[in-house]
């Protein structure tokens, strides 16, 4: 780097990336918390749809599950590779907020993919943001040493 402006363009792209990592963190975090206390159930697939589209096939499920002898029916996201789809009369595990019955999730909620990102993203920020300190941190030295033998 030998100008003002690649300092400046890396240090902006260092903190985009961390800021964009952090974001993704945030997201992991906020969407794994705050379901601790949902009770695991096991539900029944009722119905299960599987189309085509141009990525391939997709599926959704409708499925049921009782709380206290009341019954809950709901769907599924759309799931894109339909081969791990449930079919009618499969049985999957659930887990429904105690305080909120219909308030229902198909499992834990972390995202792998979202943490892996979130945590690559601030490793090439931190690290693009070192290399910019490095940089500005030499640049001065030179800047002094001319200085001294001038």
């Amino acid at each position: 780097m030998k100008t003002v402006k690649d300092f400046i363009f890396v240090g902006a792209a260092a903190i985009i990336f961390i800021i964009i990592g952090i974001a993704l963190l945030s997201a992991v975090i906020y969407y794994t918390t705050g379901n601790e206390n949902y009770v695991k159930t096991s539900a029944t697939v009722t119905h299960t749809e599987i189309w085509r589209n141009e990525n391939g096939y997709v599926a959704q499920i409708t499925y049921e599950y009782y709380v206290n002898g009341e019954r809950y029916v709901k769907q599924s996201p759309h799931i894109r590779n339909a081969s791990s789809s449930k079919f009618e009369g499969d049985t999957l595990f659930v887990y429904y907020n105690p305080d909120n019955p219909e308030e229902v999730t198909e499992g834990n909620n972390m995202n792998f993919s979202v943490l892996f990102f979130g945590i690559a993203f601030l490793v090439i920020g931190g690290g693009l943001f070192a290399f910019t300190l490095k940089g500005i941190k030499k640049k001065n030295e030179i800047s002094i040493n001319n200085k001294l033998t001038d």
